[in-house]
Formats: C-alpha cells, sequence, structure tokens
C-alpha cells in the first residue's frame, strides 16, 4: 500500500509545511498523548450513548494503545487539519495511529482540564482506526468489489459535483460520461492500486452515472488514451479531465480550491490516500465536524449505512 507521503499533495504541503520533519519531531515522549483522566468524561458518554459498528473496535484498539491521541498544550505540533493521522512502528513493530486532536480540542484557563467535543472525538479515533486497519488489512479491503464499487461511486460523484459547479459539466451527456470514467479509473487503479486491464475497465463503467447507456460516450480511442497515459497522481487526473469537451480550462489550483470550499480543507489528501478516503466518507455518519460532513452526506445518500456496517465487517 502507498504511503501518504508518496503523494503528489503531500510534497506540495511538505514544501509548504515541511511536514516530514515535523513528523519525526513528533514522538509520544517529547508531545503531550491525552490521559484516560483527560478524556474519561468523553469515553463514558461514547460507550453509553454511541451505537456505530466501529465503537467496540475502537476502544479495544485505544486500550491496548494502538490509537494514541496527541494533544497540544504548548503549541508545538504544526500539521494542518489535513493531516489529523499518521502511522508510526511501535517498539514491538506493531503499527500505532497517532491521532492529532489538538487542532480540534482545547485546554480551559483556570483548570487546564481538556475540553473536546464528543462526536468530533469519536470521528478522530474512527479516523484513526480506519487508517490503521486500512494499512493492516489492504489487500483484504481492495479485494471486496462491492467495498471498492461503493467508494469509487461516491469518488466519482463528490469530483464531479466540482467540475459541475465550475464548468456545468452535467448539461452535456458525453461530457459527463466520460469524466466519469476516467475518475472512476484514477480511484481504482491509482488509491486502490488496482492493475488496469479489462475487468477494471468494466468495473470503472459500473461505477459512472447510469452505465447502461454510457458505452455508446466510451470510444475505444478515448479508452486506450487513458491506458496509455496513465501514470498516477491527481495532477494527472486533472490534466487527462481538461482534454474532454467543457473542461479545457480546468487546472489543478482551481479544481483544488473549489474542492476544498465543497467539502473542507481537512479532506485534501484524501483525493490520493485511500485511508483518507475511506476515514472521511465514514466520519460524515458520526457528524464529528473534522470535514463539510453534512456535504459528503448528502452525496453519499441513504446506502452509506450500509456501506459504514460492511466496511467494519471486513476487519
Amino acid at each position: 500500500m502507498k504511503k501518504i507521503t508518496d503523494g503528489f499533495l503531500f510534497s506540495e504541503m511538505d514544501k509548504k509545511f515541511n511536514l516530514k520533519n515535523e513528523l519525526m519531531k513528533i514522538t509520544e515522549k517529547n508531545s503531550k498523548v491525552a490521559t484516560f483522566e483527560e478524556i474519561e468524561e468523553n469515553l463514558l458518554i461514547i460507550r453509553r450513548r454511541f451505537n456505530y459498528s466501529s465503537k467496540l473496535g475502537i476502544l479495544k484498539e485505544f486500550e491496548k494503545n494502538a490509537l494514541i491521541l496527541l494533544t497540544d498544550k504548548e503549541k508545538t505540533i504544526n500539521v494542518p487539519k489535513a493531516l489529523p493521522v499518521w502511522l508510526r512502528l511501535d517498539s514491538n513493530n506493531n503499527i500505532t495511529a497517532m491521532i492529532n486532536i489538538s487542532k480540534y480540542s482545547t485546554y480551559t484557563k483556570n483548570t487546564k482540564m481538556l475540553t473536546i467535543d464528543n462526536r468530533t472525538l469519536y470521528a478522530l479515533l474512527q479516523f484513526g482506526y480506519i487508517v490503521r486497519n486500512s494499512a493492516i488489512h489492504f489487500t483484504k479491503i481492495t479485494s471486496s468489489v462491492d467495498t471498492l464499487k461503493a467508494f469509487a461511486e461516491i469518488y466519482v460523484k463528490m469530483i464531479v459535483k466540482v467540475l459541475d459547479k465550475l464548468f456545468s459539466l452535467t448539461i452535456n451527456k458525453k461530457s459527463t460520461m466520460q469524466a466519469s470514467y476516467l475518475i472512476a479509473k484514477f480511484f481504482l487503479s491509482y488509491l486502490c492500486e488496482k492493475t488496469s486491464n479489462e475487468y477494471l475497465n468494466n468495473l470503472a463503467y459500473k461505477c459512472i452515472f447510469n452505465p447502461t447507456s454510457s458505452l455508446e460516450y466510451l470510444e475505444d480511442d478515448f479508452i486506450s488514451r487513458v491506458d496509455s497515459n496513465w501514470n498516477g497522481s491527481i495532477a494527472t487526473l486533472i490534466n487527462e479531465l481538461s482534454k474532454i469537451e467543457l473542461l479545457e480550462k480546468l487546472n489543478l489550483r482551481t479544481f483544488i480550491e473549489n474542492w476544498m470550499l465543497l467539502y473542507g480543507e481537512s479532506t485534501i489528501l484524501s483525493l490520493e490516500y485511500l485511508p483518507y478516503f475511506f476515514a472521511h466518507i465514514l466520519s460524515s455518519i458520526v457528524s464529528g465536524k473534522i470535514n463539510r460532513d453534512f456535504a459528503i452526506d448528502q452525496i453519499a445518500g441513504m446506502e452509506i449505512n450500509k456501506i459504514f456496517n460492511t466496511f467494519f465487517n471486513l476487519f
């Protein structure tokens, strides 16, 4: 599985925030780890009132220190909201999820007590749980065709919504179908790391709008061009999309700005990193406000509850 540091968008953020060096400096020893006492009341409410299918797994991994909550009373963690979780190997070579809750929590002036919304805390714990288990069970998760198709469809709809806002894409059926196919192919081949072949092409067909009537718009030369030019990164996708009618003026900067306006700046790395995409989509059910979850929920639709439960049954 690709590392989050492998992505084009991460490399761009690294230039601005020096992220790799920042992450290397942050450890359990030199950073503030939230104590059980600081979040005891939050955990009590989560145990009693939250009924999500992810809850038992999250609490189990938190109790065995597989999920580490980092706070920042001294304001020393210089990591943006777009990077709430990263993975580390502990002394026993076990994968640990480091979860930065400092952007969503505060310490009261008088009592110095940690304050964080219960749903936000749960959403961040779930985020870490998903990222960690996506790394451990990547092959199993990406071998589930139903799971990939469900998330691919959401990925397509989210990007098409941005393109429609910018260029009224959906008034042109052919352009919409071609763009949808490109996006689905990118998701399956780049994020999910699937080999490009006829089977993958067919799966990409099924992930786009009204696929039964789309084949006439996907000529052989269009499909062969996609396969021959596919070398990864969101920049490649945007470049290929800009060759489609109505999207000629599309560029990466405009797309990224409008993506963040729609779904929140915290979601930017989910465009290239599959565990983050899983985590942001599934957090919309929790309504933890770590992204614009209402916008994501509108796109995911009624199927999101089924996707949520199916996903957490995979590990």
